[in-house]
């Protein structure tokens, strides 16, 4: 009798111990049997993606041209995007940025009122104004005019969260990291679980989870910026980023390679209340959630490293 020892690498390493000879016969199987491939259920393309925020105070939205997608199977409520780097149709001088034109917004709390958006120098689209009133749940509709490379969002409708603070199970009580940062670390290789007590009523239908990491030096380029979306029933009361989403993620910002985070003034990790969607359109995949900013207990963590 014989043992050997394969080690597979795919997402994650397996080590599999597989038994020949005569122990194997018993068994009724061949060696090559005992030992079985794996596939991934993880996919990527190259295509728009945006992230497109809504709260009581204003509209946020940011578009990009060439990102990779990342998206699993298995958990087709995430998906994952990294930074392109070569965007040869970007306006205003930006490679990080693409604008989609005007957005228009209007909202039940000011019905016909129609809100023209342009995107400022960096086309990250900004508007202060208010939208809803917090206190109360409100019904908010958006579209884009959309370009060539950036394809046009039809009229989209969201219902902001009713009143309430959500409190946050998980993650909470982030350790400073020095100069008022704090970083959440993130073991890749298991599922990350984001909790919270659910509210009775539900000031929403979803808890909307994004999560970035922002890698001040990278082997794969100066800086690599990849982003996890998410969005779970809120009634749940968590939900479960997927180590294969993660560790893919790792991969393609770090190569396999350590690195420190680069804190921003975006959140590592944020989760809100309220009622979030993907939008697919073509190769486009858009985020976009309306959420009112009190909806939570927490401030969350400004930078996310995957170990």
């Amino acid at each position: 009798m014989k043992t050997i020892k394969y080690l597979l690498t795919l997402n994650a390493v397996f080590l599999i111990t597989v038994t020949t000879g005569f122990a194997a016969g018993l068994l009724g199987q061949s060696p090559q049997a005992t030992a079985k491939k794996t596939k991934t259920t993880i996919t990527t393309r190259v295509g728009p993606t945006a992230f497109i925020e809504i709260l009581e105070y204003g509209f946020f939205a940011q578009f990009y041209e060439d990102d990779q997608i990342l998206t699993d199977a298995k958990a087709k409520n995430c998906v994952a995007w990294v930074r392109g780097s070569s965007k040869p149709l970007s306006s205003a001088g930006d490679p990080f940025q693409f604008g989609v034109a005007d957005i228009t917004v209007s909202s039940s709390f000011s019905p016909g009122n129609l809100i023209q958006i342009e995107p400022d120098s960096t086309n990250f689209y900004l508007v202060g104004i208010e939208l809803f009133d917090a206190t109360a749940s409100a019904t908010v509709q958006f579209e884009t005019q959309g370009n060539p490379s950036v394809h046009r969002i039809p009229k989209t409708v969201l219902h902001s969260p009713g009143p309430g603070v959500t409190k946050m199970i998980n993650p909470v009580n982030i350790p400073d990291g020095g100069g008022g940062y704090q970083i959440l670390t993130i073991d890749s290789g298991a599922d990350y679980v984001v909790a919270w007590e659910p509210l009775n009523p539900a000031p929403g239908p979803h808890m909307a989870v994004s999560l970035y990491q922002l890698v001040a030096s990278s082997p794969l380029g100066s800086s690599k910026l990849s982003q996890i979306n998410c969005i779970f029933p809120y009634e749940t009361g968590q939900g479960k980023i997927p180590a294969r989403l993660m560790t893919e993620v790792r991969k393609r910002t770090l190569n396999g390679q350590p690195a420190t985070t680069q804190v921003d003034a975006i959140p590592g990790i944020q989760a809100f209340p309220g009622e979030a969607k993907f939008i697919n359109i073509q190769d486009a995949t858009y985020f976009v959630y309306v959420t009112r900013s009190d909806s939570v207990d927490q401030i969350f963590p400004n930078g996310v490293l995957f170990k």
